[in-house]
């Protein structure tokens, strides 16, 4: 499950152009990240980064509530490719 979180002040908005496709033991993910929240021309949020963070038998509660498998801070850098998390797959 991809969501996001506020941990405080403005939340950024959403992520979009979510996906998951799996090939083998490896799933690739694939989203949009948000651009920065302005209204009437003034910043309220900044979009910082994107962190995906696994937890095995639940989702995680927070980003440190888990493995953090990716702490991406370039925009829209899976948007086309995707991520490829190979936990799991045989070496």
């Amino acid at each position: 499950m991809l969501e996001v979180k506020e941990v405080g002040g403005i939340a950024p908005k959403h992520i979009t152009g979510k996906s998951i496709s799996k090939s083998g033991a490896a799933y690739t993910l694939k989203w949009t990240d948000p651009s920065d929240t302005v209204v009437s021309g003034e910043t309220l949020c900044v979009w910082g980064g994107t962190i995906i963070v696994r937890k095995e038998g639940a989702y995680p509660e927070s980003p440190k509530d888990g493995t953090v498998i990716l702490d991406s801070k370039t925009r829209n850098q899976y948007a086309t490719d995707g991520f490829v998390d190979t936990a799991g797959a045989a070496p």
